[in-house]
């Protein structure tokens, strides 16, 4: 029971306690309306739209859209949005490697995605049953397709040997099935569970067996038209790539045949150590042993001429290990790139542009902000290109541990401006592409391309005039006019991109 003496000093308490609540709000007040906050725009897309994209896809399997695409799909573009901008940053590196591997053996271009299940496109990936690199080779499976994996190297982590000998497992498992559904589950989940469900279900499709395999590999089919959808829609959702430097982006590939260390290699070719390191992740031991039938060996296209020359004269203390303290590098890789500017002329296409710039198209949409390889006659594109060096002498690459043989101020060489005219529009330091995330406060589909347009992809079945109706302000007459189309009957393909309105 309260006392009369104590009611004061409950009193006090009580009005003490209001104050400081007030007081505190005040503050959480002041804090939130002078905090930097940081915002992402999400936009929101109706099921049918999902749908409709996914059923035009072109893939090796037909699509079919179900929860659990719907379940994937809505992973990557709303749950786990860093995962899916380092995928598409990753594109860059990667899948042109595995197109050039498909392109010689004939097989679907679209198997590149399966990488995208497996790994994420991340070459040091490692799963609980270990299972390494961009394709996941278990190390019994590895060795059965000519992978080594030793003390010195794990070329399951290597793209270039990893990728052809998932070609080559994919390629059986179909010759195997004569079904790409069935060859992509037996890769996820081994021919065994698969030739069991086949047997249960007496039937060689999918669907039909589908629910006799371990989850995993049941979803298998279904993740992997979501990872299309991801590749193919993702500037759709405001997603950005999350991508690398130039140097990890523009590079080329040598065999060799004799022993190097990291090392050597950076001082010899003037390349920092951890990009050496992050473009060749499966040397254990940062030294390419050597190899009768060779060793792949991935430099920036920069400085692969440079390391080329060495190769044909090397020094004649070529074997000593070198020090990775007289390696010093100052500028910023991308500081050895210049930007041209190329207007798209008719009957261009992105991979002709790629090809005279050596480059691939996936620099070329990184680039320039786009969602496809559709490219509209007199759209100006930017196109990086690297200050190629070609010479190398032993007397300037001393074979010493004491030795800083890098000049930290080199004088850069007038850039060869190769077939199609290009201008030159700056020598200066370019800004890291990989720094954009961080730097960006707000992200919106309204300001992820380098146009000065607001830019809308067709759907499947879908008129000009719904898609003016999407947008406040515009009418079919703008679009027609804005697009050079002759007439409202414009027919354009599920996919194709237009101009809504300037931004």
């Amino acid at each position: 029971m309260t006392t009369k003496n104590q009611l004061p000093t409950i009193k006090r308490f009580i009005s003490i306690s209001i104050l400081v609540l007030l007081l505190w709000n005040v503050q959480a007040q002041q804090s939130y309306f002078t905090q930097d906050y940081s915002y992402e725009v999400i936009p929101s897309f109706s099921e049918e739209e999902v749908k409709s994209r996914v059923a035009s896809l072109n893939l090796c399997i037909p699509p079919k859209y179900d929860n659990i695409v719907k379940s994937y799909v809505n992973t990557y573009m709303v749950k786990d949005r860093d995962k899916a901008r380092a995928i598409i940053g990753r594109t860059v590196q990667f899948f042109p490697i595995f197109e050039k591997y498909i392109a010689e053996k004939g097989l679907p271009k679209d198997l590149k995605y399966v990488s995208v299940l497996e790994s994420a496109l991340n070459p040091a990936a490692e799963s609980r049953s270990k299972a390494v690199g961009l394709w996941q080779f278990m190390e019994a499976t590895a060795k059965g397709y000519d992978l080594q994996v030793n003390s010195t190297v794990d070329e399951r982590k290597d793209p270039h040997r990893a990728t052809q000998a998932a070609l080559r497992y994919l390629q059986r498992l179909h010759d195997r099935y004569g079904d790409w559904a069935l060859a992509l589950a037996a890769y996820n989940g081994g021919p065994g569970r698969v030739n069991r469900a086949i047997k249960r279900g007496r039937s060689k499709n999918f669907w039909s067996i589908q629910k006799y395999l371990p989850k995993e590999t049941r979803n298998y089919i279904p993740a992997f038209f979501a990872a299309a959808y991801l590749i193919n829609y993702y500037q759709d959702h405001a997603i950005a790539g999350d991508y690398p430097d130039l140097d990890m982006q523009l590079t080329d590939v040598v065999k060799v045949y004799r022993t190097l260390s990291f090392e050597e290699i950076a001082q010899i070719a003037g390349v920092p150590y951890p990009t050496i390191e992050a473009l060749n992740p499966s040397y254990k031991k940062r030294i390419i042993p050597s190899s009768p039938r060779g060793n792949y060996l991935i430099l920036p296209q920069r400085v692969m001429g440079t390391f080329m020359q060495y190769l044909k004269y090397p020094d004649s203390q070529a074997q000593a290990t070198f020090a990775s303290s007289s390696i010093q590098v100052q500028r910023h890789p991308n500081d050895y790139f210049y930007k041209t500017r190329y207007v798209v002329q008719q009957n261009d296409n992105i991979h002709t542009i790629a090809s005279v710039f050596k480059c691939s198209s996936y620099n070329i949409r990184a680039w320039n902000g786009l969602g496809s390889d559709y490219l509209a006659d007199g759209q100006e594109l930017t196109i990086y290109q690297p200050f190629i060096s070609t010479e190398y002498n032993s007397e300037f690459y001393p074979n010493t541990t004491t030795t800083k043989i890098i000049n930290t101020t080199p004088t850069l060489p007038k850039p060869i401006l190769r077939k199609y005219e290009t201008v030159s529009i700056a020598t200066l330091p370019l800004e890291n592409i990989g720094e954009q995330k961080a730097k960006e406060s707000v992200r919106s589909i309204y300001n992820l391309t380098s146009e000065k347009y607001l830019y809308y992809r067709m759907v499947k079945g879908e008129s000009l005039t719904q898609v003016a109706a999407k947008f406040p302000g515009v009418n079919l007459e703008d679009i027609l006019v804005l697009n050079d189309f002759p007439n409202k009957k414009q027919r354009l393909k599920p996919g194709s991109r237009i101009k809504i309105k300037p931004l």
